[in-house]
């Protein structure tokens, strides 16, 4: 009977800790809110023309007391700082007058009291073309898939390296200025499994090809015309 007795007063001890430890935070979760909430970089989601001037968009978790830098690199040149914003504004308007067919790049850096975190890069073709958005969306895997568009009367890549991501369910989308002509957007998967879902439309929202991400493995070559 004795022993029973402490085994039920046991059992109401412990059942009273683990109640007490539920209401409260875990152990340091507010510390991790102050600096980063989920722990990821931002992510450059979106450049694209608006008027006059590029758009740059970003989403990122951040604290209150941090700051957003944005970085431009014009050609071949190095990147320079062009903008501080506060960490509640998540777009930038680039309004520098740029030359026609100027690449430009950009990224974003989060600047907080603990840490900096570097966002990944995206490039935007200034021009007077055509506009065509090309909008791709990566799987769970990132880091297997890279994506570029394709010139078929060059034999050319659009962009000078290939466009990555990082970040799970990672959405890029970017307006390139296109003369007329026979284009495809090529993904790649390092694994073969596929991985990258897209559109790619024109400047009246008309869908000019759509893949799956399961539509290829190693390699998928989506093509498309400009005219």
């Amino acid at each position: 009977m004795k022993n029973k007795f402490w085994i039920l007063f046991l059992f109401v001890i412990l059942l009273s800790s683990f109640w007490a430890c539920s209401q409260k935070d875990p152990v340091g979760i507010k510390q991790v809110l102050m600096n980063d909430p989920d722990g990821h970089a931002p992510v450059l989601t979106e450049v694209q023309l608006f008027g006059d001037s590029i758009k740059v968009e970003w989403m990122d978790n951040t604290s209150p007391d941090s700051q957003f830098k944005i970085y431009r690199k014009i050609s071949d040149g190095a990147f320079t700082e062009i903008a501080i914003i506060d960490s509640i504004h998540f777009e930038y308007f680039d309004s520098y007058a740029f030359e026609d067919s100027t690449l430009i790049t950009y990224y974003v850096e989060t600047i907080a009291p603990t840490y900096t975190q570097q966002s990944n890069h995206l490039e935007y073709l200034y021009g007077y073309g055509i506009p065509i958005t090309i909008s791709v969306t990566v799987d769970i895997w990132p880091a297997e898939a890279s994506w570029n568009l394709y010139y078929y009367p060059t034999a050319s890549y659009y962009f000078p390296s290939d466009q990555t991501f990082s970040n799970s369910n990672e959405n890029q989308t970017v307006i390139v200025s296109l003369e007329e002509g026979h284009y495809a957007v090529y993904c790649w998967d390092s694994v073969g499994d596929g991985g990258i879902e897209g559109i790619v439309t024109d400047e009246e929202s008309n869908t000019l090809v759509d893949w799956d991400d399961n539509d290829y493995s190693f390699t998928g070559q989506f093509s498309f015309w400009v005219n």
